[in-house]
């Protein structure tokens, strides 16, 4: 039996060695990531905390963006909408004399008071 127990020891000495090699180098291994796990997982929450802060400015961002976007075009339309009901509506208006005397009533024109100033006659009778 001695002789059977020994080639058994001799021959399987090879692959025991390999089995301790392996068990070593994959507790090892274990070992390494048991370690290293809290290691990782504060480099990851504190990616992650840095992702966040970058996200919440770029919403923020968008939002006062949207909100400036907004507040312009409100204007713009009010403005818009203000011209458009300051216009007077001439399309009924059939004499040339109320259109014209509205629209200078309108641009601040007074009339002018001496009427022969539009007649170019009526000044050169009066220098002879």
């Amino acid at each position: 039996m001695s002789v059977a127990l020994l080639s058994f020891v001799v021959c399987g000495l090879p692959t025991r060695k390999i089995s301790f090699r392996l068990d070593f180098c994959l507790t090892y291994v274990s070992v390494i990531f048991a370690y290293a796990s809290p290691f990782l997982l504060k480099s990851l929450t504190r990616e992650l905390s840095f992702t966040s802060h970058q996200a919440e400015a770029d919403v923020r961002h968008l939002w006062f963006g949207r909100r400036a976007a907004t507040r312009l075009r409100v204007e713009l339309m009010a403005a818009i909408y203000a011209k458009a009901l300051k216009r007077q509506d001439y399309s009924g208006t059939v004499d040339k004399d109320k259109v014209k005397k509205a629209a200078n009533k309108k641009a601040g024109i007074k009339p002018v008071e001496n009427s022969t100033s539009d007649d170019p006659k009526a000044g050169a009778d009066s220098m002879e």
